[in-house]
């Protein structure tokens, strides 16, 4: 008798990994999560133990793999493509594997091969689309270095940077300070700076983006400025790829952390989309980016 066939589809991001495995029907056979997946901004250590379960998981699952497919950020650098080819050919996987960019996932999710665009605001933030000819295109997602803006990570950085400006007195009083140094279980600048550039497990600045809704709703002025700094860039983001694609009367998918969890953030955002682009459909991205990947995998083996 043949073995029954199923494929894989991986979401790798900056906090954790899932991976979906599908029936040659489309069902849904398992949901599994392990840890970051990107080799843009963490340890190959974190790589090696989130690659491994995918593999484990694999390979415990009755059948055979027709195909995986791995979507995560810098799957466009081939030097990081081959880093993960070693990864799980060395921890066992020997079956067919392909490589996108997590923004690809997250869109096949949104629209499958249908014209659209989505908007993602994580750790990093990126908007990727589809044209009505099939062609693509993408804005931001540069990495966290020189852009992301509206993202988890610069939202902690301009979060910490009000936080330490309070302190030397050079910012104005925040909401923000308490809530930072209660988190970081310091509150001593020293010890934040020394977490921050650690050589090994360093404090990412994205882990205190949560902390902005808070103060927020306390009226904080800092956190309001930081909330509107976010709001203008995603605009910014998606109204470069919705006017490069023509697609002011399409659809537009919101994904992401910053963006499904965020209300003040998202609803505002949708507010001045809708004001620039009457005809736009805008709405929150419910299927993970690791079904998008699961059903490109199908696709790909079929």
């Amino acid at each position: 008798m043949q073995a029954k066939r199923f494929v894989g589809g991986v979401d790798g991001g900056g906090t954790k990994t899932e991976l979906v495995l599908m029936g040659e029907d489309g069902s849904i056979l398992s949901v599994s999560r392990f840890g970051a997946l990107n080799l843009n901004s963490r340890s190959e250590e974190e790589a090696d133990e989130a690659l491994c379960g995918v593999v484990e998981t694999i390979r415990n699952t009755a059948g055979e793999c027709s195909m995986l497919c791995i979507g995560a950020a810098g799957a466009s650098n081939e030097t990081l493509r081959q880093k993960i080819t070693d990864k799980i050919r060395r921890f066992g996987y020997a079956g067919p594997a392909s490589f996108v960019g997590d923004q690809e996932t997250a869109l096949f999710a949104a629209h499958g091969e249908a014209p659209g665009a989505v908007l993602i605001a994580g750790t990093g933030s990126i908007c990727f689309g589809r044209g009505k000819n099939g062609e693509t295109a993408r804005a931001g997602g540069r990495g966290y270095r020189i852009d992301d803006e509206g993202s988890g990570y610069a939202i902690g950085r301009d979060i910490l940077s009000a936080v330490v400006r309070e302190y030397d007195g050079r910012g104005e009083q925040t909401a923000l300070s308490p809530l930072v140094w209660q988190q970081l279980g310091s509150d001593r600048p020293e010890e934040l700076i020394r977490r921050l550039y650690a050589k090994e497990d360093a404090l990412s600045p994205a882990v205190f983006a949560p902390l902005l809704p808070i103060a927020h709703a306390q009226g904080d002025h800092a956190a309001a400025e930081i909330l509107d700094k976010v709001v203008r860039e995603l605009f910014i983001l998606a109204k470069a790829l919705v006017d490069r694609l023509s697609l002011a009367n399409g659809a537009l998918a919101l994904a992401g952390g910053i963006l499904l969890h965020m209300d003040a953030v998202r609803e505002r955002l949708v507010q001045k989309l809708h004001a620039e682009y009457p005809g736009l459909t805008v709405f929150s991205l419910e299927t993970p980016a690791s079904v998008g990947a699961a059903r490109m995998a199908l696709k790909e083996a079929k």
